[in-house]
């Protein structure tokens, strides 16, 4: 509701202020590496994913912390669903959890993610796979270079995919997820 700003720091802190007037208000511990993503997921939440790869949510206003697992070496944080679901890609592919019920979809498997011969990558050459989810559906639409595949976060399965023609900076769906 923006009624609190998030802050993550290399020691692994949440740090929360008030946006009116903006003042401190409290810290929480997300974890040991530092904050690296920060990405609300509607209400009072924050999905943090830290340097070692390993997300948690975290509540602006009570300060719980809840962890969701871990992906190593994960560059990618993306929320969908009006915040009901999140995904975290990285190297290994894309780990996803809902966040209604709090269990962890089948994602996008390692080794699948790759569909062209090209990535780009982060300053240590890492892969940084472009992600984005469907607003209303457990859906991921996810690139690493030309090429963009719409999968079912649920099933683990792709639905489509096409060429862009070009390597993909960025990807995303329309407001009802239909395009």
């Amino acid at each position: 509701d923006g009624e609190f700003i998030g802050v993550g720091t290399e020691g692994g802190e949440v740090r929360f202020h008030t946006a009116r007037p903006f003042e401190a208000a409290h810290a929480v511990r997300a974890g040991d590496a530092p904050v690296k993503h920060l990405l609300a997921v509607g209400g009072d939440r924050l999905a943090a994913m830290d340097g070692a790869g390993n997300v948690t949510i975290v509540s602006a206003g009570t300060g719980e912390v809840g962890r969701l697992g871990t992906l190593e070496r994960g560059f990618v944080l993306a929320a969908g669903g009006g915040g009901r679901c999140i995904a975290a890609a990285g190297k290994e592919g894309v780990s996803a959890w809902s966040l209604e019920d709090d269990r962890q979809l089948v994602g996008i498997p390692a080794g699948r993610l790759r569909e062209s011969g090209e990535y780009q990558c982060d300053i240590r050459g890492n892969p940084v796979p472009r992600l984005a989810l469907a607003p209303e559906r457990p859906w991921a639409a996810a690139s690493d270079g030309p090429t963009v595949t719409v999968w079912d976060l649920e099933a683990g399965e792709s639905l489509a995919s096409f060429d862009a023609d070009s390597v993909v900076e960025s990807c995303g769906f329309d407001a009802t997820g239909s395009r």
